[in-house]
This record gives C-alpha cells, structure tokens and sequence, in this order.
C-alpha cells in the first residue's frame, strides 16, 4: 500500500492517511486507538474497496463498515 503513515503516541491513537498531491488534498482512510494491526487493517479494506481513487479523488463521506 502507498499509503503514508503517522502515529499519534501521545494521544494513543494511529492515522492513516493518502496524499492527493494535485488536488492538494488527503484522505484519511482510517483513525483507530492504537491497537496492533487493527488501523492497517481496516485501512487495507478500504483501499481494496475504494482502489486508487483513494490516490486520485477526494470524499466527502465514507461508508461506516
């Protein structure tokens, strides 16, 4: 996954989060406590969901899963 990572230890929770450079935007794919694999893996079903739109477009409300 492209996806560019950032972790929030002092607030305990973790960011994923894609860059849409041209539109000078991001998408923030999934926000979890920090619990393991648990935001990589909802994120890695959103990107299988979504593909690179998640890489070219910005959204304006996702789907609860």
């Amino acid at each position: 996954m492209n996806n560019m990572w950032d972790k929030y230890k002092d607030i305990g929770i973790r960011v994923v989060y894609t860059l849409v450079r041209d539109k000078k935007l991001m998408n923030i794919v999934a926000v979890s406590p920090r619990d393991d694999d648990y935001c990589y893996s909802v994120a890695e079903k959103r990107r299988r969901k979504y593909g690179n739109d998640l890489f070219t477009k910005g959204f304006e409300k996702l789907e609860s899963e």
